[in-house]
């Protein structure tokens, strides 16, 4: 199975962070995804893998992504501000 991904834009406009669960019960962990909806029936037509991510807990998982994210985010929409 190949493992490339989606376009870089894509991924700040599609992807979902959530709880993982195992066993039927809520874990710590966090994935950043991409969410898929499709028909479960077919074979997806996907040739990524939909984790972008996985985190020990929220907290690292703020620190990893979010942070960064907002701190990208600010930079283009204060330099658009120039």
């Amino acid at each position: 199975m190949a493992t490339s991904s989606p376009s870089p834009g894509a991924r700040t406009a599609t992807t979902s962070p959530g709880l993982l669960v195992v066993d039927g019960r809520i874990s710590d962990a966090v994935v950043y995804f991409y969410p898929v909806f499709a028909d479960s029936a077919k074979p997806s037509p996907r040739n990524w893998n939909i984790v972008v991510a996985s985190f020990e807990d929220v907290f690292a998982f703020v620190a990893g992504q979010v942070i960064p994210d907002m701190k990208e985010w600010a930079l283009v929409e204060d330099a658009a501000e120039l």
